[in-house]
């Protein structure tokens, strides 16, 4: 039996029929930047998180290594249970298949533009695979994480219905961009279900078709999906033309697809296996705009990422500061400074460990960064933190929402959003008076709690901004709000996270 298994940098790593049990505590299984991985067969209970992949995978093919096949970078046939949360993906590749993930406080959390199917086609029903019981959600995915494929599994919380959390089964948190529809049809919800509210938000799931565990149903797939496949079996056969051919026409002719989504991950897979000419494919994903929809927003986050893997660190930093001081999202300033956090911390391993001409008389590059702050003071350091910002999502649960103060709106006053948001050590609030009067502003936790209060005198007509000091602020989700004359005045949130 084992405590604890942890990985990085590694190009194949396999876990496999091992049986591990913790005390509340660490992650059992966490992997991060392995380019192929096999996690089967494993039984986890009693840990902060069950299965944690950072940067792991890169394609959902079938990869051959010197004729040998490789598994595609799955997560099978693991039961995991009594964790906090039992699987956690952040900007991974994954097949999910025959799974037990049981009575947890989450299920699945899918963030970063992670890219994964649960196409659960093992029948009969012994096989399948269970997301069960879990007290709060049994998936969360962030705005560009919905699987791919979602069908053939058993998705149940048959208590949830009248608790006193009342969460939904699947929460998808979407940003400000629509996205095209996801099908989530011939999947088993138990005796409970109640799409409308089990599936959030219910307007962007396509669900009128409920599969039974015993039933088999053969379906027809579609044009996009035939595409993909192909896409796929060609990449498996070192067919590397044929397959890059296969996702740029699917992501052509059917952009409004998830499936477009899978090929432009594909992608970035194929440059791996073939020239690692990640300069041509930035230049096709900084083609796109914000009228391709969806398609923008993760062609601009996989621009960036080749900028990374090409270490061009300045374009990489200048992308996710101004993710920072303008996130189309919470979700993304949260992901962007975790993001940026570790490309800091990728900058100072180069520094040490590279040398070559950029480095030339020990001197190390020069990088305009506007937020020192993020940059952590170490790996544990980044780890934590990077623990905390996740623990916020999603941003507010429904059974939070009657826990935080309520506001009274006036027209003494106006705040704007703090910057940096997340922030560490420090924080910037903005804020527009309308009239004359003495000025408070009060920090609170989630349960409406005080946790700071700034004076800021009295004061006239004008805009002000007052630097908080956050050292002695827990890492969470905060409420801001401004008083004026001892009113009321105007609240938003802000994030802290070390």
């Amino acid at each position: 039996m084992l405590a604890y298994f942890q990985i990085e940098s590694a190009t194949i790593t396999s876990v496999t029929n091992s049986s591990f049990s913790g005390s509340g505590s660490k992650t059992a299984l966490y992997i991060s930047d392995s380019k192929l991985f096999n996690i089967s067969g494993n039984t986890i209970t009693g840990y902060e998180c069950g299965i944690s992949l950072n940067a792991s995978g890169t394609t959902l093919s079938h990869p051959d290594s010197v004729n040998n096949r490789i598994p595609p970078n799955i997560i099978h046939g693991n039961e995991i249970s009594n964790c906090n949360t039992a699987i956690e993906l952040y900007n991974s590749v994954t097949d999910f298949k025959t799974n037990k993930i049981l009575n947890n406080t989450f299920g699945v959390r899918l963030y970063n533009n992670s890219y994964t199917i649960f196409n659960n086609n093992i029948q009969p029903s012994v096989k399948s695979q269970i997301i069960s019981d879990n007290r709060l959600l049994e998936l969360y995915a962030s705005s560009n994480s919905f699987p791919t494929i979602f069908r053939w599994n058993q998705i149940i919380d048959e208590d949830n219905l009248g608790n006193d959390y009342d969460d939904p089964l699947v929460w998808w948190d979407l940003a400000e961009r629509l996205p095209p529809l996801v099908n989530v049809n011939h999947n088993y919800w138990g005796n409970n279900f109640e799409p409308r509210d089990d599936l959030y938000p219910y307007q962007f799931f396509i669900c009128d078709t409920v599969w039974h565990p015993d039933a088999i149903v053969a379906l027809t797939s579609g044009s996009d999906e035939l595409l993909y496949q192909s896409g796929l079996d060609h990449f498996a056969d070192e067919d590397y033309t044929t397959a890059e051919t296969a996702f740029m026409e699917l992501i052509e002719n059917h952009s409004q697809s998830p499936f477009a989504i899978a090929a432009m991950h594909e992608l970035m897979a194929l440059r791996q296996f073939t020239d690692y000419d990640f300069t041509t494919l930035r230049n096709y994903f900084e083609t796109f705009s914000p009228a391709d929809s969806m398609l923008y927003d993760v062609a601009q986050f996989l621009a960036t990422r080749c900028n990374v893997k090409n270490r061009q660190w300045q374009p990489a930093v200048d992308w996710y500061e101004n993710r920072i001081d303008n996130p189309p999202s919470y979700q993304d300033s949260v992901f962007a400074v975790i993001d940026l956090g570790e490309i800091h911390l990728m900058m100072e391993e180069e520094n040490i460990n590279d040398g070559g001409p950029s480095f030339a008389h020990g001197k190390r590059p020069q990088f305009i960064c506007r937020f020192p702050e993020i940059k952590p003071a170490s790996k544990p350091v980044y780890a934590a933190s990077r623990a905390n910002l996740l623990a916020t999502l999603p941003k507010v649960n429904k059974f939070q929402t009657q826990q935080q103060p309520a506001i009274e709106s006036n027209s003494k006053g106006a705040l704007r959003q703090n910057k940096p948001n997340p922030a560490t050590e420090s924080t910037t609030i903005v804020y527009e008076l309308f009239t004359e009067g003495a000025v408070v502003i009060r920090i609170y936790n989630l349960l409406g709690q005080p946790v700071q209060t700034i004076q800021q005198g009295m004061l006239q007509h004008g805009v002000y901004q007052v630097e908080v000091s956050l050292a002695d602020v827990p890492s969470g989700i905060y409420q801001y709000v401004l008083f004026v004359e001892g009113e009321r005045s105007d609240a938003k949130k802000m994030v802290v996270g070390r």
